[in-house]
């Protein structure tokens, strides 16, 4: 955080971070509930349709919810392009998130090996107060592992340019995840003006090609900011 900020600037830019982290967030990934960016993508003419929704809260300040809806295809040359709607709503004003996403395997993970992909998104938010604002992006690598039958590790890396602060960002997560009827993930996730997250969640195949999501991150400081996230994700094609 810069030294010249005042004290009160400081905690309205941190308010402001806090709700373009939960936007950026509230986009699930195709393997909801984990938060860190998986390396596979979806097969040339594979889509899913997510949808999800989340409650931000912390001690000192006022409860958010958000909602959000994400419809992704795979397209030839391992390629994955999606669409993102998302809204924050907090002390009666609604913010709103509209975004290009995409990601690129660069190499799988045949044979045991280690998968890495490029993902990157263009977004714009609309604030109640001030109206649309420059448009953001963000840039990160993905690498994936198996780490045992059924067991697999993820770490991203990457940098997000706030268009709403005009801030550039260096962000990180890794996270774990089990595969099951009953699947389950863990993260450990933040950025370099923060305190980190630590989350964890389940996922449930409720039908075929339909499957749900809860999952509880809780940021690392004395905020104990908690957002909690329910998710749905249907396959298509």
């Amino acid at each position: 955080m810069p030294h010249s900020l005042t004290r009160p600037r400081a905690r309205a830019l941190l308010k402001r971070l806090r709700g373009s982290l939960l936007l950026l967030l509230m986009p699930v990934h195709a393997a909801q509930p984990l938060v860190t960016e998986a390396a596979d993508v979806l097969g040339a003419g594979d889509c899913q349709l997510e949808a999800g929704a989340g409650r931000l809260g912390e001690r000192d300040g006022p409860a958010q919810t958000a909602g959000d809806a994400v419809v992704a295809c795979g397209v030839a040359g391992g390629h994955e392009i999606g669409l993102t709607l998302a809204a924050l709503r907090s002390e009666g004003a609604t913010d709103k998130l509209v975004g290009l996403k995409g990601k690129t395997l660069l190499a799988g993970a045949a044979d045991g090996a280690t998968a890495f992909a490029l993902a990157y998104s263009l977004f714009r938010s609309h604030g109640a107060a001030e109206g649309w604002n420059p448009v953001g992006a963000r840039l990160y690598g993905v690498a994936s592992h198996e780490l045992a039958k059924d067991l697999t590790g993820h770490l991203n890396l990457g940098w997000l340019r706030s268009g709403r602060s005009a801030l550039n960002t260096t962000t990180w997560s890794m996270g774990i995840e089990g595969d099951g009827r009953l699947g389950w993930a863990a993260d450990l996730f933040g950025d370099d003006r923060s305190a980190p997250w630590l989350s964890a969640g389940v996922k449930l195949d409720l039908v075929e090609k339909l499957s749900g999501s809860l999952s509880l991150a809780r940021q690392l400081d004395a905020s104990h900011a908690r957002l909690w996230t329910l998710g749905l994700t249907l396959e298509f094609f």
